[in-house]
């Protein structure tokens, strides 16, 4: 795990390994998401996976996935990355920061 402040009060967090399931043609991914300073009364939002992030049954990855280039203070050249977009529906003091990645990664490995 890597984590890099914002300079804004929050925080950039790189998770290595993570494991993807069988819809996929990679095993892992990295996850790279950012922890607003204004938690919990904001989103974890965005979240960044692999850019070679394929389907076994070679459809596309639809609605909620968007190829990328990410720039964040982790890194000093941007990297290609797939942008996962899930919105938290209600309000976003209802769940920690680890249920959102946990909800957003378990609705990856089902799509």
């Amino acid at each position: 795990m890597k984590t890099v402040a914002d300079g804004q009060g929050g925080l950039w967090v790189e998770l290595d390994h993570v494991p993807l399931g069988e819809p996929y043609g990679q095993t892992d991914t990295f996850l790279v998401f950012l922890l607003p300073f204004t938690l919990p009364g904001s989103d974890v939002y965005p979240m960044f996976v692999r850019p070679d992030l394929s389907r076994n049954d070679g459809r596309p990855l639809g609605d909620g996935f968007q190829v990328t280039q990410l720039s964040w203070p982790g890194e000093p050249e941007p990297r290609p990355v797939v942008q996962v977009s899930r919105r938290t529906r209600g309000s976003y003091a209802a769940q920690t920061a680890s249920q959102k990645v946990a909800k957003v990664l378990d609705w990856v490995r089902t799509r």
